[in-house]
């Protein structure tokens, strides 16, 4: 039953998320941003199911594995620039904020260096020995969750502020 409530939610957050990407979006552009959140988290969800499947992907489809380690560091900073977006009504995506953009794209190549240029038998082998060392895996996962906390901390300083302003007018 649980199994199934996580298919009813992918489906949600894909439908939704398509809907905020294809819905005419001239008046608040903040909804892409909204729309790659829900986006990452039914990658979270799909990624937990796939793990029941490990045997079968793990032989058959080694591409599939770290294709979303990557995307999850866009969980925060896409939550972080929707309330940016939505809070202040000057905001403009600048090519600043691609700094947000760097632990992703420096983790996507990592993973495609180190892992997603062999090929599926060689993928395999790397599966099996294990892609980094245990510590390295763990720093990842700690900075992983670290951005994430970070982006939360600054989301929420910008709903508080965003609420003060709000107060006083």
């Amino acid at each position: 039953m649980w199994e199934f409530s996580k298919y009813i939610a992918i489906a949600y957050l894909l439908l939704f998320a398509t809907y905020l990407f294809v819905k005419d979006n001239l008046l608040n552009k903040g909804n892409y941003f909204l729309a790659v959140f829900l986006l990452v988290e039914a990658f979270s969800i799909m990624n937990t199911l796939l793990w029941h499947f490990y045997t079968y992907t793990h032989v058959h489809l080694p591409y599939l594995f770290y294709i979303d380690n990557s995307i999850f560091y866009l969980r925060g900073v896409s939550l972080y620039l929707y309330i940016r977006s939505y809070t202040n009504e000057h905001f403009k995506l600048k090519y600043f904020h691609l700094v947000h953009l760097l632990p992703f794209f420096l983790l996507s190549l990592l993973y495609s260096f180190c892992f997603h240029r062999y090929s599926n038998v060689e993928k395999t082998r790397i599966l099996e020995e294990g892609l980094f060392h245990p510590l390295v895996s763990f720093l990842i996962d700690i900075a992983l969750h670290l951005v994430i906390v970070l982006y939360l901390i600054l989301s929420a300083r910008e709903l508080y502020s965003y609420k003060n302003r709000l107060k006083n007018t």
